[in-house]
């Protein structure tokens, strides 16, 4: 079984933009688990463990899916937090954008195709910087950092002496 979701995965400039915010907020914050620069993606379906059989049927059907998708371009915007017994769950925003909304939908159908896997949830496209943080309160920060999205990717998280692990497995390019 190997734990995968679907993601956009960044640059390296636009990781280096991603950690520059979140060093603002390391500094701000009392503590806090911080992603480390090769983890900060912008996960389009989790899910979750699958039987190494079902991940060729998956991608397949993930693939078909999306098959004339284009390339399209989304826009960092804000700074937000999860809650979650008391700690946060820093992330940052994306503009909502109907290109994205109508892939990560064509991912999300194309899972429960092949796996039982929720075919409607709410969907709330973030990059999450950290986890298990404290801070007394987040700055105010404003953001509009444009990214091209032009291929999708099927990672597999696992965790390695305590550190999550994020390797994509398959990629497919949009058109």
């Amino acid at each position: 079984m190997k734990r995968l979701f679907v993601a956009i995965q960044f640059e390296h400039e636009t990781k280096l933009y991603l950690s520059s915010i979140q060093t603002k907020l390391v500094e701000l914050s009392e503590k806090g688990k911080y992603y480390p620069l090769e983890n900060f993606h912008l996960t389009l379906e989790f899910i979750g463990l699958v039987p190494e059989k079902l991940i060729s049927p998956l991608w397949m059907a993930i693939e078909d899916a999306i098959s004339e998708s284009v390339h399209f371009e989304i826009t960092l915007t804000h700074l937000g937090v999860f809650n979650k017994k008391n700690k946060l769950i820093p992330w940052v925003g994306i503009d909502v954008c109907q290109s994205l909304i109508e892939l990560q939908k064509k991912i999300m159908i194309a899972v429960s195709s092949v796996i039982e896997h929720p075919s409607d949830h709410g969907y709330v496209p973030h990059i999450t910087l950290g986890r298990q943080v404290v801070i007394s309160s987040m700055p105010e920060l404003s953001l509009s950092k444009k990214i091209v999205v032009k291929e999708i990717v099927l990672m597999e998280s696992s965790s390695r002496t305590g550190t999550l692990l994020y390797t994509p497995i398959r990629r497919r390019q949009l058109l």
